[in-house]
């Protein structure tokens, strides 16, 4: 290991390298690309072919800022806790992660570590894309919890975060242990739940500053391996939540069971506690509960849900362009969108489709068009693009939420947006009050 020296970079960028010759120099020269300039990168080379090395040695020779730490044996989460140690050596505060088969845009150091100062939180996300493995083709844009605290039981659930868009308080990081470094894989998600444990919560950028590249293996034992590790993190955190048997929760359960609350309202009020009081064993548990008692009314009694829900979607859509006269679009623009334009006969009523990713949204309307579905009639546009004065429906049942949550934007500038069901109802109805707390979810009172 060198000699730790002083630094003034505010932050350093973790590269851990293993078999990367042919995708590595992308990654660095995105890093080299960045608007804040004062930065390190560490190329962490564990394990690496004799290919890999030479371009890591040769890339940290020509670029003062960055700096190679060998390990004999390969290992993510040894490599990255190394290259934690010798960030703290340095005196550097921030760390951000990296893959070498991924790409930064210029300006992600500069947006997330002028975030991350104005927050306490232990880690900072971005929403992310996924592109295809050779980076030509944007298959699906994600998006993070921008909201510390909703993140925080979220994570419970999944992990919504790509380990490589992290910006990570070093400190904090090596506080709770590092990385573990007996998890082959999952190691990012073990440590998400473990910081949410310690420190309480993972912020997150509405913006997206990281380019993912989706590997060609998609299936096997690899993804199954992953999946067990993944799962043994978060049973593990699962069992240390606290206790909760607050008459709230039980009052919001009976309310529900009861019919004098629907489902929806249910896990929306639930969603508040777990914001607002952080995550518990029971808390959990009922929002689970509900969230599979809600899908579950949404398909109806012996009726596939996205059957019913393009019928009501289609309904919507319908009523809406003929009561409020303004531009109706459907949002985002994939299978159930393509569906009710078929199926429903929307053509016409609906004015377009808004996606993040338009060239998906193309590529299928062309296949409307090959099957003789006139699909070329339909507009395709970015949300930058929605008029003002238009009217966006959310075009999913399983991912309400998030849509609702990715049109901030739009609604922002005035965009009405609804949806299916009274999920949505409930949070216009806030909307209109000049609010979007949780309580919007609430149903009226008498």
């Amino acid at each position: 290991m060198p000699e730790a020296r002083p630094t003034t970079s505010r932050v350093c960028v973790l590269l851990p390298v293993h078999r990367d010759a042919a995708t590595l120099a992308g990654a660095f020269s995105s890093t080299q690309a960045q608007t804040l300039r004062d930065w390190r990168c560490l190329l962490l080379v564990n394990g690496a072919d004799e290919a890999t090395q030479r371009l890591a040695h040769a890339l940290a020779a020509s670029e003062p800022r960055a700096e190679m730490v060998m390990l004999r044996e390969a290992g993510l989460a040894k490599a990255l806790n190394a290259g934690l140690r010798r960030a703290s050596e340095l005196g550097i505060e921030l760390c951000a992660r990296m893959d070498a088969d991924d790409w930064s845009m210029s300006h992600r150091l500069d947006v997330q570590v002028g975030a991350i100062a104005q927050s306490r939180v232990a880690a900072l996300a971005s929403d992310w894309e996924v592109w295809d493995s050779s980076l030509q083709r944007l298959e699906r844009v994600v998006r993070v919890p921008t909201d510390a605290q909703e993140g925080r039981w979220r994570v419970l659930l999944e992990n919504p975060y790509a380990h490589g868009a992290m910006l990570l308080r070093t400190r904090a990081i090596l506080e709770v242990g590092g990385y573990d470094e007996s998890m082959d894989k999952a190691q990012d998600y073990d440590l998400w739940l473990r910081l949410c444990v310690r420190h309480g919560a993972i912020g997150g950028v509405g913006q997206v500053l990281y380019r993912h590249r989706a590997k060609d293996a998609t299936r096997g034992a690899g993804v199954l391996e992953q999946a067990r590790f993944a799962a043994r993190a978060r049973v593990r955190a699962w069992a240390r939540l606290p206790f909760d048997d607050g008459e709230e929760l039980c009052e919001v359960l009976a309310r529900v069971q009861a019919g004098e609350l629907g489902r929806e309202s249910g896990l929306r009020a639930i969603e508040a506690m777990l914001r607002e009081r952080g995550p518990t064993r029971e808390g959990m548990m009922a929002w689970m509960q509900l969230s599979m008692g809600a899908h579950a009314d949404i398909a109806g009694a012996g009726v596939d849900g996205d059957d019913a829900f393009v019928r009501q979607l289609g309904v919507l859509a319908r009523t809406l362009a003929a009561e409020a006269q303004r531009p109706v679009y459907l949002f985002p623009g994939g299978r159930i969108a393509r569906r009710a334009l078929r199926e429903e006969g929307l053509r016409g009523v609906v004015a377009g489709v808004v996606d993040d990713s338009p060239e998906r949204v193309r590529r299928l309307l062309a296949e409307m068009v090959s099957e003789g579905d006139a699909g070329e009639s339909i507009a395709v546009l970015e949300p930058a693009e929605v008029p003002a004065d238009a009217i966006v429906l959310l075009a999913s049942h399983a991912h309400a939420e998030q849509l609702w949550e990715a049109s901030a934007r739009m609604r922002a500038r005035g965009v009405v947006v609804r949806s299916v069901g009274e999920q949505m109802a409930g949070a216009e109805r806030g909307m209109e009050r000049g609010t979007e707390r949780a309580n919007a979810w609430a149903e009226p009172k008498g």
